[in-house]
């Protein structure tokens, strides 16, 4: 069973909640603190995890009562037990990073082996401190954040291999068909270092673009999924102008949407673009398709297909609360899913569903939902599909590609 592995950032949040935010040479003062583990790469790690857990127990049936009852309750164990049945397979998490040799890279590790996420590659630094974020929050919903990367700005690629001795025993193996997810919190280089890793030994690879920063050309080369939010989407576009005429001539249209932004770079760079659209949902442009049914032969195609989905809706009695961890929620649920074998429509589905739960608290993991939410609330999440204009897809492939695996979309899964 191939396992995740998620490279990335990690830190602990130090929040506050004055009534305004200080001004320059100003100091306001707030009535306490709370510490809260963070760092993209740790949220995405936890949320992976979290879509492995069942949720708790099937509920027993009981003999009391009379035969409606009996019927009634044993139903509604059959749909428990069909519920938690339906689950993705239980994937092994693994965080590959660095904390500082300190009291608040204890209370990081601690957290990882709660959420159940494995910690062999994350190294301590013998002198850098683990990171630091410091959040102020004001009484009208207005922040200021400044983050101390410490301990972050020394994570390596290496850590994923075993061809460097000097790391000692706790070095950490990426194998083929693990599922890589990185986010851009850590230095670009190991970054890029990292999907060329991934590549070679047949890993596949997803990138979240966030926070937002320029994507190397040989990253984009390799990758296997490419995930980012509307403004990260069409901040790829603009980094690349500074040094790609094609880029430069997709910046001269009047109006660039998201969509648009996320299908040049599919079919530009040939890798399968997510981007996540808030309340409305998210799509996933795929210029190669799986199982031989690419049209153009296996070469590079100038179009892509287009596998939408909507925003998993609220029930009853839920309110959107706090946005900050939607997106690490997005993209812990769709890795697992990638790893589990699921179609890419599941991966999409489960995803949407982790990112709408996950706001449904204040804080980034605080309603970080689990696999058997995913999959009770999964199918209520509506799929479209668009197979381009002029194209000879049949019903028959339409199903086919529907039930595809969501690696088999990637330049990785046609390799295999």
């Amino acid at each position: 069973m191939p396992k995740v592995v998620v490279f990335g950032s990690a830190c602990v949040d130090v929040l506050m909640n004055p009534e305004t935010l200080p001004r320059p040479g100003n100091t306001v003062l707030a009535k306490t603190y709370v510490l809260l583990p963070g760092g993209k790469g740790a949220n995405q790690a936890c949320a992976c995890a979290m879509a492995s857990r069942d949720g708790g127990e099937d509920e027993d049936e009981e003999e009391d009562g009379d035969a409606s009852e009996k019927a009634s309750k044993k139903a509604k164990t059959a749909k428990t037990k069909a519920a938690k049945a339906a689950k993705a397979a239980k994937i092994k998490t693994e965080f590959v990073g660095a904390v500082g040799a300190d009291a608040f890279g204890e209370i990081l590790k601690k957290t990882f082996a709660e959420a159940g996420v494995g910690i062999t590659g994350l190294a301590t630094h013998a002198s850098l401190p683990t990171a630091v974020a410091s959040v102020v929050v004001d009484a009208h919903g207005e922040n200021q954040i400044a983050v101390g990367s410490g301990a972050n700005l020394s994570v390596s690629a290496k850590r994923l291999s075993n061809i460097s001795r000097t790391l000692g025993t706790n070095t950490f193996t990426l194998h083929k068909n693990d599922v890589l997810l990185l986010q851009m919190e850590i230095p670009v280089a190991e970054v890029a270092d990292a999907v060329a890793l991934a590549h070679t030994v047949g890993a596949f690879s997803v990138l979240n673009v966030a926070p937002s920063a320029p994507v190397p050309i040989a990253a984009l080369e390799k990758i296997d999924f490419l995930v980012v939010n509307e403004h990260e989407a069409i901040d790829v576009i603009r980094t690349l102008a500074a040094t790609t005429f094609a880029e430069t001539q997709f910046l001269e249209k009047e109006i660039i949407t998201a969509l648009q932004a996320a299908q040049h770079i599919a079919t530009r760079f040939q890798v399968a673009v997510v981007v996540t659209l808030g309340a409305d949902g998210a799509c996933a442009c795929l210029p190669i398709r799986p199982g031989g049914l690419d049209e153009s032969g296996g070469e590079s195609r100038d179009s892509c297909d287009v596998i939408s989905v909507a925003a998993a809706k609220l029930l009853t009695g839920e309110t959107i609360k706090d946005t900050t961890g939607a997106g690490d929620a997005f993209c812990g649920a769709f890795v697992h899913a990638l790893a589990s074998g699921l179609s890419l429509p599941a991966c999409l589905q489960r995803a949407s569903v982790a990112g709408t739960v996950g706001c449904l608290a204040v804080g980034a993991r605080t309603s970080v939902p689990d696999g058997e939410t995913l999959s009770r609330r999964q199918n209520s999440v509506e799929v479209t599909a668009n197979w381009g204009s002029g194209n000879t897809t049949t019903k028959e492939q339409a199903l086919f590609l529907f039930n595809a695996p969501g690696t088999a979309w990637t330049r990785t899964g046609r390799r295999k």
